[in-house]
């Protein structure tokens, strides 16, 4: 699932809820670098056991059958 144009006015909270109640989905968040960290940051407060990965192209996520990605900017 492609979420795009997340900014500092978005409801982060209201995204990891949707994603604690999608098992198995890979979401891909086009994000603004500024909220990026905000919720990289919620990410690892609600999901702690989430295993994060990084390479030139993504950030990523994996946490249980999930998978959150961050596309580069």
């Amino acid at each position: 699932m492609r979420i795009q144009g997340l900014s500092d006015e978005t409801n982060l909270e209201t995204y990891v809820e949707f994603i604690k109640s999608h098992p198995g989905v890979e979401f891909y968040f086009g994000i603004d670098e500024e909220v990026e960290q905000d919720f990289m940051d919620l990410i690892e407060k609600h999901f702690p056991n989430a295993i994060f990965t990084e390479d030139e192209e993504k950030k990523q996520y994996n946490i249980g059958t999930n998978k959150i990605i961050f596309l580069g900017h």
